[in-house]
């Protein structure tokens, strides 16, 4: 069963089940409800937050999740640079006589600072910022064991990219310390939604090249039958 493994201080701060007093002297609240919570430092069981009485919810066991996903953009904001993977696309053309394809590999950078989104969403971008060859680019941030794969398209066609990282396991729950490690040594960028490059469009412009030569072969050929 999932436990909750940070709470929210009465100041707004990230506070993990291992650096907070037991009991109600931790001073928590729980991140989805707002409920007060109690921390349970025992010897049998994974220490966690509970609410007061029991009044356990089922939305509120995303609660701890989400704050590591706060953690995580905390993190990226005291990066001096955020380096986006590299993009890579194919691009096929067919022809009377063969199948035509090239693999193309580009570079995005961001100019300029990141705009951080105060208060995102929890499926919203957490940050905005503007690419080196024109056009808007989305940050978002995904904290799961599974990378989710299904993305909507970006508004206007604004390219998107994600830093993602597994959950950490119980032991590197209990301190952000330990939580921070872990993103920093799992965390990745994943493009969600790639930019245009003009070097994507300059291989498939060669390709249609090469395929209306084919064509123009392809009918000499029957005509000369």
């Amino acid at each position: 069963m999932f436990k909750l493994f940070a709470g929210l201080g009465s100041d707004d701060t990230i506070r993990f089940i291992g650096e907070v007093e037991r009991g109600a002297a931790c001073g928590c609240f729980c991140p989805e409800c707002g409920a007060p919570l109690l921390a349970k430092h025992g010897t049998e069981k994974v220490w966690h937050f509970a609410h007061e009485g029991g009044r356990e919810r089922p939305e509120c066991e995303a609660g701890s999740v989400n704050l590591l996903r706060r953690l995580a953009v905390e993190h990226l904001r005291t990066q001096e640079a955020i380096e986006l993977p590299p993009c890579k696309d194919s691009v096929n053309v067919r022809s009377p006589f063969r199948a035509l394809w090239a693999d193309v590999v580009w570079s995005a950078r961001i100019v300029g600072a990141v705009e951080w989104v105060s208060a995102p969403t929890k499926y919203g971008p957490v940050g905005l910022a503007r690419l080196d060859q024109g056009g808007e680019l989305e940050i978002f941030v995904e904290i799961s064991d599974t990378l989710s794969r299904q993305f909507p398209p970006g508004q206007d066609g604004k390219a998107s990219v994600v830093f993602w990282s597994t959950l950490p396991v119980m032991s590197d729950r209990r301190k952000r310390s330990y939580a921070l490690q872990h993103l920093r040594h799992r965390g990745q960028f994943i493009w969600r939604h790639q930019p245009g490059n003009a070097v994507l469009a300059q291989h498939e412009q060669r390709l249609s090249v090469r395929a209306e030569q084919d064509e123009e072969l392809f009918r000499r050929i029957r005509q000369r039958r």
